[in-house]
């Protein structure tokens, strides 16, 4: 998964590619969304690639991220985001 961000006023980009545990392709993904900052984009693109898969019915994945804060909190441990209430649902 990754995304591309300008600024808060523009859209984001997001791209997702879903592959089995030997790396053969499965699934692939693009979406826009909007974002106020580049962590916030990385885990409105976390969740996007979430729903893709939970539609493709996988029952067990694994995440590869860039974004430390994304990656702590889904390891179910506190971080300091302000936003983070806003992408739950």
């Amino acid at each position: 998964m990754d995304i591309s961000f300008r600024s808060p006023d523009s859209s984001i980009g997001i791209g997702y590619i879903t592959r089995t545990d030997s790396g053969n392709f499965i699934f692939a993904g693009i979406e826009t969304s909007h974002a106020t900052s580049t962590k916030e984009g990385e885990c409105r693109g976390l969740q996007a690639a979430v729903r893709a898969g939970l539609q493709q019915q996988l029952k067990r994945v694994m995440f590869e991220t860039d974004s430390k804060n994304a990656a702590v909190y889904l390891a179910g441990h506190d971080v300091n985001i302000s936003w983070t209430s806003s992408i739950h649902s």
